[in-house]
């Protein structure tokens, strides 16, 4: 499952992405097309030309096709779909720290949207998936959804990490900070031997930090 990528960028891809869909909401612009069914719509690469495409995104679409020829055979196989979403991430991401193309990746976000939405439809207490969505809706500056599915992951494995760590994550974007510590400390605490484990800590102490400071200045 997919954690949220580096931890000191956050923040800033959520305000970018923020930015991008305000600018096309007022210009009346329509960044991506929402399909009732993955599988009636016409996949967002399918014409790509791959001349264009570094090797890396070459593969992206080679599991993209894979994973889309797959759900169109069975739209019921929730392995499809959790893969079809696991593709348009990793391309996403890639766009982003690669290629530092922010509206591109939004389209792939858009489209993993649609895969996990669609495997959890089908497997509604699949925590990991809820996870994998949560991401997604997080890139796309979506936080109370982001927020409100991981809570609800929480509520069926309360010390899972990725879920603890990412909604701590987004607390903190919220400007809930004393929620983020809440959720750090218990990731710390539950998971002591996870790879994120020193990330976790350096956040709780700057959010530590910063609560600190917020009341010493109410204090004065």
């Amino acid at each position: 499952m997919p954690f949220f990528m580096d931890k000191k960028n956050a923040s800033l891809w959520v305000k970018i992405f923020a930015a991008i869909l305000a600018f096309s909401f007022i210009l009346g612009m329509v960044v991506f097309t929402v399909d009732a069914f993955i599988m009636q719509g016409s996949m967002p690469n399918q014409n790509t030309n791959k001349s264009k495409l570094s090797q890396e995104e070459v593969q992206f679409d080679t599991n993209v096709r894979m994973y889309k020829s797959m759900t169109e055979m069975n739209t019921t196989d929730t392995t499809a779909w959790v893969g079809l979403g696991n593709s348009y991430y990793d391309w996403g991401i890639y766009l982003i720290r690669t290629k530092k193309n922010s509206m591109e990746a939004l389209k792939k976000f858009a489209e993993a949207e649609k895969a996990y939405e669609k495997a959890l439809e089908l497997n509604p207490d699949n925590v990991n998936v809820m996870v994998d969505l949560a991401a997604i809706y997080f890139y796309q500056a979506k936080l109370q959804e982001a927020r409100s599915l991981l809570d609800k992951a929480l509520e069926k494995d309360p010390n899972n990490p990725a879920a603890l760590f990412n909604a701590g994550l987004v607390a903190r974007d919220q400007g809930d900070t004393k929620a983020a510590i809440a959720y750090f400390e218990k990731f710390i605490k539950e998971n002591p031997g996870d790879r994120n484990i020193s990330a976790a800590k350096n956040l709780l102490k700057e959010l530590k930090g910063s609560l600190g400071n917020t009341t010493s200045t109410k204090s004065k």
